[in-house]
């Protein structure tokens, strides 16, 4: 059952380090229906199966910014409709429940 549109926007800051400092993620001003599951990943580095410093990405067999679990798993394994936190999903929306499609867009800030 596919389910509504979200529309996310982070509007105050978004930021990624670079390798020297594990591509740690700044997030901050969140806008939109979804609730705001990045929060929670705020901070973290991202983790891969080879870099994973919590067990995180080998648990959800996906590489993201884990933040003792993944509240928000973008890039998560593909059942949609399918209660399971390796799922792609987004905990506040829908719990784990595997979402069929996602997009993230990012755009530099005018100068």
């Amino acid at each position: 059952m596919p389910k509504e549109s979200v529309d996310l926007q982070f509007t105050k800051s978004f930021r990624i380090d670079d390798e020297s400092r594990n591509y740690t993620i700044h997030i901050k001003g969140y806008g939109g229906n979804a609730g705001d599951g990045m929060k929670f990943h705020d901070g973290q580095r991202f983790a891969t199966i080879d870099r994973d410093h919590l067990r995180g990405a080998t648990v959800l067999q996906g590489a993201w910014w884990i933040y003792e679990w993944a509240y928000v798993h973008l890039n998560g394994i593909y059942i949609p409709g399918i209660d399971d936190p390796r799922s792609i999903h987004w905990y506040l929306w829908h719990k784990n429940e595997g979402l069929a499609h996602v997009e993230m867009k990012i755009r530099p800030r005018p100068s």
